[in-house]
């Protein structure tokens, strides 16, 4: 039973269907492997000397009935794959289920004909049925996994609710086309992180996307159709009619893609596990739908340079400025303008922001710095251009670039047309923030950012985080002050898609995350096409040989476990 997260309330009654949903899946996997472990040793035994049925009174078809029995067993456990199987025909969808009732159905189709028209003992005990119930095992552990994932994204959400974002996209069209302005993005796709109160549609959203559909849609029609024809040539160089519908079955059960569902979920969780460790989550494939066609992120410059090391070299006061009143007057303008050195100034004053000067009418002038009113006086925080540009008298050129070596830089600070004070700063950017920002720019997303410091250009940028030319881009102060109105909102709800704890390291580690999952299913999808044509090719090498008693249940499972432990090594040694 499938329960919904509303609220706190529900957070007990979730977890708890979580963990009865884990045990009936174990249970089902214990049952249908032990089933397949059976079939597989009757199948090995009766392959001895070419037919050994002493246990079945000397009769094949006793075999037969028993491998067909536990095929129904096994199909049984499986009911749910089979009524979706037949209900996704109607609406023309193929995916895993389709696989395993496909599979079943090709057992039971050789062993039916098996009781009818099998003309040799040796022919009989090549059952490949057993390798039917691979399929329903690979699912089962699929939905294991899936399971898992949803239980431990549900702990992570549900553990510190008053700190709850998610990644969304700009949604006002006129907001997004102005960040993006002067770029050829076409439609905009921005992401930014946003605080919301409550991540909803958890359960559902969880479930919602099925991604299995491509790869089914190639490999079920085609491997069909290549095991018909192989069926045919068979039965044309054998004469036998059981030969080929066993051609036609061991085709099926070896080319079509049976550890897709299991592969689908091992991605997902792969990822969800490290972010999870940063309080993060990718919830489903529909998250993933929703964010891979991103084309740009927005920060706040001031979130990434946070906790980086960005400090307070020194200062000069000018006019008979006191140190603590410039100390003042530039902090309340810094801070109240969430520029990059607010965290500094914030330290300064010892986090006493009630000390904060009332900051009035505060713009931010592009590329030149913070304008302002505070008790009825013209504030100027910014850079040389700014004095400048409002005819205050500038120190001397040649002080500021002695000030300037190193890797510093300053910042000017001027009350009612004068000068009052230099400080020498040093930025230094959080190298986690900056190691994923390199990530998303090779996911091809631009990378906006907002600030008010004269002193974070693009170059800059592109220096302090390592990134090509012409991937960053500051927007202007118009477009900032949209995107800060949209960033101060907190929606009550917002579907639980991305969801992290408000850290930029969670938010960028996340969307790069689903890039990452994106990737592994385009990759895995081609490698699983490849294992498919290769199984095709096996199949048909031997039956042009007439010796398809070398292709049993065995030999079928194990080439498809192969294929699935190769398909997830990649996944299962992800890492940050």
């Amino acid at each position: 039973v499938v329960r919904e997260y509303f609220g706190p309330r529900d957070k007990d009654a979730v977890k708890k269907v979580f963990s009865m949903e884990k045990k009936t899946i174990l249970v089902k996997l214990a049952a249908v492997s032990g089933i397949c472990l059976l079939m597989t040793i009757l199948s090995l035994v009766a392959g001895m000397e070419n037919g050994n049925f002493e246990i079945y009174g000397n009769n094949e078809f006793v075999y037969v009935l028993v491998q067909l029995l536990l095929l129904v067993i096994a199909s049984a456990v499986n009911y749910k794959s089979f009524i979706e199987a037949f209900r996704n025909i109607q609406s023309k969808i193929l995916n895993v289920d389709t696989v395993v009732a496909v599979s079943a159905i090709a057992g039971f189709i050789q062993c039916l004909t098996a009781f009818i028209c099998a003309d040799s003992v040796e022919s009989v005990a090549r059952l490949t049925a057993g390798a039917a119930v691979v399929p329903m095992i690979m699912k089962l552990a699929g939905e294991f996994v899936r399971c898992q994932n949803d239980s431990e994204n549900f702990n992570v959400i549900t553990e510190d609710t008053d700190n709850c974002y998610s990644v969304e996209n700009i949604g006002d069209e006129d907001t997004a086309n102005e960040i993006a302005r002067g770029l050829m993005l076409g439609n905009p796709e921005i992401k930014y992180s946003a605080k919301i109160a409550f991540p909803q549609k958890f359960v559902e959203l969880s479930r919602l996307a099925e991604i299995t559909g491509p790869i089914c849609k190639i490999t079920i029609p085609a491997m069909a159709g290549a095991g018909l024809v192989l069926a045919i040539i068979a039965i044309i160089k054998t004469g036998d009619f059981f030969a080929g519908i066993s051609t036609l079955t061991a085709t099926l059960l070896m080319t079509l893609p049976c550890s897709a569902g299991l592969l689908s979920a091992i991605n997902l969780r792969a990822t969800n596990k490290l972010l999870n460790e940063d309080g993060a989550v990718i919830n489903g494939y529909s998250a993933v739908d929703d964010a891979v066609n991103t084309n740009g992120v927005i920060i706040d410059a001031c979130d990434a340079f946070e906790q980086g090391g960005c400090n307070i070299e020194g200062m000069k006061t000018y006019h008979k400025m006191r140190i603590d009143e410039a100390i003042l007057y530039t902090a309340s303008v810094v801070i109240a303008s969430g520029g990059v050195m607010a965290e500094v100034f914030d330290g300064v004053i010892i986090g006493k922001r009630e000390l904060l000067l009332p900051v009035e009418s505060l713009a931010y002038e592009e590329k030149l710095g913070c304008s302002c009113w505070i008790h009825n006086h013209r504030v100027l925080v910014g850079n040389r251009d700014l004095l400048v540009h409002h005819n205050v008298e500038t120190p001397d050129k040649d002080l500021e670039e002695k000030f300037k070596s190193n890797g510093r830089n300053v910042i000017y600070l001027a009350i009612e047309g004068k000068i009052a004070a230099m400080f020498v700063v040093v930025y230094k950017a959080n190298q986690e923030t900056a190691r994923y920002l390199r990530e998303l720019e090779k996911d091809g997303l631009t990378i906006f950012f907002r600030t008010s410091d004269a002193n974070i250009t693009e170059k800059f940028l592109e220096r302090e985080f390592q990134l090509p030319s012409n991937v960053v881009k500051i927007i202007n102060p118009v477009a900032g002050e949209m995107f800060s109105k949209v960033k101060s909102r907190c929606a009550d709800r917002s579907d639980a898609k991305i969801i992290h704890n408000g850290s930029m390291k969670s938010m960028l580690a996340a969307l790069h995350g689903t890039f990452v999952i994106n990737n592994f299913v385009n990759s895995s999808r081609l490698i699983q096409i490849i294992a498919s044509v290769i199984g095709a090719i096996i199949i048909a090498i031997f039956t042009f040989m007439s010796d398809m008693t070398q292709i049993g249940a065995l030999q079928i499972g194990i080439y498809q476990i192969i294929w699935a432990v190769i398909l997830s090594v990649p996944a299962l040694t992800r890492k940050k």
